[in-house]
């Protein structure tokens, strides 16, 4: 989890964990900046999230958070953060994870749209991720969003929070997920498959070549009838066509007709970034980074 350089000061004792600075708090969870106690003075810092006690009440979420926490404690891939431990401590659910020292990729949007360059790396380093949920575990993240995104210094890319999206309202009553970044058969609650994922990276792709959300022009209550019921927003012919083509075609409406899989995604990103900046873009994109962080 990222470790943004300022936030709100406070220290409490929650199990084996010290909880030092709350440093984020959002409609699904609490995150704090922590250490986890040990013997002879060992402490690790680490980030504790904190599942808001209102959805600890909903039996729905709490079995898939629980189903898939167990998962996640298993994932291990360069582009996902780890996930060390799920509990419960004194009926509050709670994930202990990596502190990431970056910034969201929420974070770095606020200055604007991103170089495609940079797009891609992200395009690709999220896919890797992605990929290795869905292949090795059949596991769909549900969210992907440019918060659960974290990008280091190095310029190093992450992806967080798999399986435990935040309730929403769909076609059918409650869906998990974000407004906007949905894909149409998240929305009408039927049964996911990778294909949903795919659909989601198209919409962080989209924002951050142009600088704003796809579908969120006509804010939250509108993103369902736009994603549900119009095609995306054409991408700037200033954008290479390679990638423009590519990130329409993630936004699909069918998910017969996005691409294949992650790997496909992460596969074409890397080609056509290769060929347009072979000394690659670490660099500049964790300047970015850091300098959302700072």
């Amino acid at each position: 989890m990222v470790a943004p350089k300022q936030s709100s000061r406070s220290v409490t004792p929650f199990g084996s964990y010290l909880l030092d600075e709350l440093i984020a708090e959002g409609g699904m969870a609490r995150v704090y900046r922590a250490r986890r106690r040990g013997g002879g003075g060992f402490e690790k810092p680490l980030v504790v999230k904190q599942v808001r006690p209102e959805l600890a009440r909903d039996p729905r979420f709490v079995e898939m958070f629980v189903q898939e926490a167990n998962t996640l404690v298993r994932l291990s891939h360069p582009h996902i953060v780890p996930v060390y431990e799920l509990g419960v401590v004194d009926g509050i659910y709670f994930l202990a994870m990596e502190l990431v020292d970056g910034a969201t990729l929420s974070a770095i949007l606020k200055d604007g749209p991103l170089p495609p360059p940079l797009v891609a790396r992200l395009a690709s380093q999220i896919a890797g991720a992605l990929q290795h949920a869905h292949e090795r575990f059949g596991l769909v993240h549900r969210d992907v969003t440019p918060r659960n995104v974290l990008v280091d210094e190095a310029g190093h890319v992450r992806l967080v929070d798999f399986g435990i999206a935040t309730p929403a309202e769909g076609d059918g009553g409650e869906v998990f997920g974000s407004p906007g970044y949905m894909s149409p058969e998240q929305l009408r609650g039927e049964p996911l498959g990778p294909a949903s994922d795919l659909f989601s990276l198209g919409a962080v792709l989209w924002q951050c070549l142009v600088g704003e959300a796809a579908f969120l022009r006509e804010g939250a209550a509108g993103a369902r009838a736009a994603v549900l019921e119009r095609e995306a927003p054409p991408l700037p012919e200033t954008v290479p066509a390679p990638l423009r083509e590519l990130v329409m075609a993630l936004l699909a409406r069918e998910p017969a007709a996005r691409p294949a899989s992650a790997a496909e995604v992460g596969r074409r990103m890397r080609t056509w970034l290769a060929s347009e900046k072979p000394e690659g873009v670490a660099d500049e994109l964790g300047a970015r980074a850091a300098e959302a962080a700072a």
